[in-house]
């Protein structure tokens, strides 16, 4: 579950984020369609990897993780030398290579975890742990989101990259 928390954050920030950074590093004209494409790119990949991913191995998870992180720390380099085609092919990669862990995991752990004999015979548990996901995640994203800032606009990718590298570590273990 602490996996999800950072992917669902990663997500999140980026998602809010992303607008701002561009218009930052002088691509405001693009910034509305990159921050789609970002999204429409992790919906991609959330349905190509119900497709690759049907047994939901960890591996899976963790190897698309990494390569997230990878084209996260590309991103980062952006704003040094700002090229819209370079962005554009780096978070629609990124975009299908976070897409699947994040739609998978996102939609699977509740449904796992509520199918638990000692969960199943409470009538609302799937809601409340559904809830206790969400709220946990909107916690942990908010307390980002105040120390994004800190770190700087033109680091949030590695932040992004941080957070993946921790959570493909947490489901290494």
């Amino acid at each position: 579950m602490l996996s999800l928390v950072f992917i669902k954050t990663v997500y999140a920030m980026i998602s809010t984020w992303l607008v701002f950074y561009l218009s930052m590093i002088n691509m405001v004209k693009e910034a509305h369609i990159i921050a789609l494409l970002w999204s429409s790119s992790t919906f991609i990949g959330g349905v190509l990897g119900i497709y690759v991913n049907r047994r939901l191995e960890k591996k899976y998870f963790v190897i698309l993780l990494f390569i997230a992180a990878i084209f996260f720390v590309f991103l980062e380099e952006m704003h040094l030398y700002p090229n819209e085609a370079e962005v554009i092919i780096l978070i629609i990669c990124c975009g299908i290579a976070f897409g699947g862990p994040y739609a998978i995991m996102n939609t699977s752990i509740p449904i796992l975890l509520s199918e638990r004999p000692d969960i199943k015979q409470y009538p609302g548990a799937k809601a409340a742990i559904i809830s206790a996901m969400e709220g946990y995640s909107l916690l942990f994203l908010g307390t980002t989101l105040i120390f994004v800032p800190a770190v700087g606009v033109f680091d949030v990718h590695w932040v992004a990259c941080i957070y993946c590298v921790i959570a493909a570590s947490i489901l290494i273990r």
